[in-house]
């Protein structure tokens, strides 16, 4: 299985759309950064972003035992804080959650690496990450773990009847609106 090759420059245009967003390059950015993990590459794990438009059946495919991992960079939420208008968000929250199909994941046929072990080395790639500006992230902070919740078991993603479990690490970020006047 080879790694997801998507492109993943951050002004590239999403589904078709003309504008960009920078909360969209944020995720991109860090879907690109997951991407060079020695781990996740080597054994060509899916690294998507949330709107990437077939998340949908991406998810069904862990379900079904037909991927056996899938990472997914999500937004958690995004807070302006106490001040009236801002041109930036003061408060972004992304959560990494990491899939796993159990029985495909250990059989012969998967990658045979736990979700946590993946999740472990996100954490470690990216707290004190530093996306790289771009036209439409002009002026990006670094990520920090969460202060709460850092990693765990996601009671609410996982499905373990289904033979699907899920960790998510968070972190916490600030100021990544665009503020091009296209």
């Amino acid at each position: 299985m080879s790694a997801d090759k998507t492109p993943t420059v951050a002004d590239k245009s999403l589904s078709g759309y003309i504008v960009t967003s920078g909360l969209h390059a944020l995720l991109e950015a860090v879907a690109a950064e997951i991407r060079t993990v020695p781990l996740v590459n080597k054994h060509g794990i899916r690294v998507l972003p949330e709107y990437a438009g077939d998340m949908y059946n991406q998810m069904n495919r862990v379900i079904n035992k037909q991927l056996s991992l899938l990472v997914m960079v999500a937004l958690e939420t995004a807070n302006k804080g106490n001040e009236s208008i801002v041109p930036w968000l003061k408060d972004v929250r992304l959560q990494v959650h990491v899939y796993e199909g159990v029985l495909m994941n250990e059989s012969s046929s998967g990658t045979r690496v736990p979700a946590l072990a993946v999740a472990e080395r996100v954490c470690a790639r990216l707290h004190n990450y530093q996306p790289p500006a771009s036209a439409s992230l002009t002026e990006p902070q670094p990520l920090f773990l969460s202060a709460e919740r850092t990693l765990g078991l996601n009671a609410d993603e996982s499905q373990p009847m289904k033979g699907m479990v899920c960790y998510t690490a968070r972190f916490r970020t600030s100021t990544c609106i665009c503020s091009n006047d296209d």
